[in-house]
Formats: structure tokens, sequence, C-alpha cells
């Protein structure tokens, strides 16, 4: 008997489904704790095993099994960036470095719920620029440098409206400096409430956060803004357009040598800032994306 503690946030969980299914297969004595349950509901190899961390009576239930803790960023082919972190939870799990796209499962009602929340004879874009680290003022700060900045956050925004399409901000947290008179408003939602709005929509622009693994999973096409992290362990470089500074990027070692982190962190924070021109480039791109019939 085993337990399988994934730990981080929403992003990393939705990559753990592929290498839990193939574990739990094998061995059906498996339970699941996470902290983001909900991503594996309908999942009919992993919901019935999977539990939150404040579960009544879950010690009991766990406390003689094998408790295994996966940790992608510990693996040294991560490292070396060799890795997408789906393959490291394979690696770990399973022994393998399979590179299986996660599958999330809605079910009917949720879709119909979350097609019904939009106009859908317009374009729709769901748009999620800033990070979980992120903090706002006068502009972003995230130290994780995986954020986009206030100007081109606007810029795209403005850009976008331009063309008649929806636009949804995927944030709960407010931003002082977006207009949002400009955007769908569609309030504070449940994370599987986003599940069934990307999975419904026309088009995602991210950066290195939970969005992009949900588009992926559904199949939406996008943009996908990459600053500190390596897209080759967190992005999908076969299916998005991706976007990234050309120049030299320090490795940031997330989870262990803090040291080493902080003065990644100093020497990649402008790799995550566009020029205008750059941004009207990538907008160009995007909007020809959407409107070639992309979807």
């Amino acid at each position: 008997m085993f337990t399988i503690i994934i730990d981080g946030g929403l992003g990393r969980t939705i990559c753990s489904i592929p290498a839990l299914e193939t574990f739990i297969t094998n061995n059906p004595e498996t339970y699941v704790i996470s902290y983001w349950p909900a991503v594996y509901n309908c999942n009919k190899i992993i919901q019935p095993r999977s539990y939150d961390p404040d579960s009544k009576g879950l010690f009991d239930l766990v406390k003689n099994t094998k408790i295994i803790k996966p940790e992608p960023y510990y693996e040294k082919v991560y490292n070396y960036q060799k890795s997408h972190i789906i393959s490291s939870f394979n690696h770990i799990l399973n022994d393998n470095n399979e590179l299986t796209i996660p599958k999330i499962i809605l079910s009917h009602n949720e879709y119909l719920t979350s097609s019904q929340k939009f106009d859908r004879s317009k374009k729709t874009i769901v748009f999620q620029p800033f990070g979980s680290t992120a903090s706002f003022g006068d502009d972003v700060f995230d130290t994780s440098v995986r954020s986009l900045n206030k100007d081109n956050t606007l810029q795209i925004v403005d850009r976008l409206r331009r063309e008649n399409v929806n636009i949804m901000l995927m944030e709960h947290r407010h931003v002082p400096f977006i207009d949002y008179g400009k955007i769908v408003n569609v309030g504070n939602l449940h994370y599987r409430e986003w599940f069934g709005l990307i999975a419904c929509c026309d088009y995602f622009i991210g950066v290195d956060s939970s969005g992009q693994h949900i588009a992926r999973s559904f199949n939406v096409p996008g943009t996908v803004f990459i600053g500190g992290t390596c897209a080759s362990n967190i992005t999908y470089e076969d299916f998005f357009r991706v976007v990234y500074k050309e120049g030299e990027k320090q490795y940031m070692p997330y989870r262990f040598c803090e040291r080493d982190y902080r003065e990644a962190e100093t020497a990649n924070w402008d790799l995550i800032h566009f020029s205008k021109q750059e941004i009207d480039l990538v907008c160009d791109e995007i909007l020809n994306d959407i409107f070639k019939g992309s979807k």
C-alpha cells in the first residue's frame, strides 16, 4: 500500500495526472493526498483514491502505507533542462520518461455551465498574465520572474479589445491597474470553473502558471510568455507559441539551493519584460492564430 503526496501549486498537480494514473493502475491500493483534490474530479482512476490533507481520519487511513513525495525539481535531468515536469513525475513514480499530456475531465454539467457564461458569437481569449507569486501596486512584482509587467499586460488587453474579442482575466486577486470594464467579468471562480471556461474558449494567453496546463489539457491553442523558468521544463513548445527573450538565463533552482535561487532572481529579472515593439509583433501573431480558424 502506498500514499503519494502531491504538493505545490495547481499547475504541478495537473502535471501529476499521467504519472498517478499509471502508478494507481499498477498499484490499486494507493492513496493520493493533494491540496487541489478537485483536479482529479471525474477521473475514474485517481478520484476514488484522492484526499485533501484536511480529510477527517486520513492519518489512520495512510499511517501504515509507504509514503512517497515525488519532487521533480530534484531530478538531474530536470535541472539540466532535459525533462518536462510531467516526465519527471513519471520517472520518479513509474521509472519511465514519458511526456503524456494530462487530461482534465469535466462533467457534462460543468461544460454546459461554462459555455453559457460568455457570448460565444465572439472569439474569446482567456488571459493569465501573472504567476501565483505576483503582487500588485503601481506595477507587478514577482521574484519568480514569471509575470508580465503592467505595461505589457495593458498593451495586450488594449490591442486585442480593438479586434472585438472577449477577454477573460484569469486572476482571483484584484489588480489595481486593470480597467475591469474592458474585460468579461466572470467573478471570483473556483479552479474547476476555470477549467470549464478555458475548455470553451478559443485561445489562451499566459505565463508559466496553471492556465497553460489547463489549456493544453483541452487542446486549446495559445501563446505562453516565459521569463526566468525554462520552456523545456514547464511548457509545451510543440503546441503553443512560446515567447521568450534571447540571451543568457541563469537557472533558478526552485525548492533548494536558496542562495543560488536568489541570485538567479536578480540575474533574470528583465527576462519577462518586453518592449512595445515586441508585444505588437506577438499580438499580430496571436490575432493571426485566432482569426485563421485555429479552433
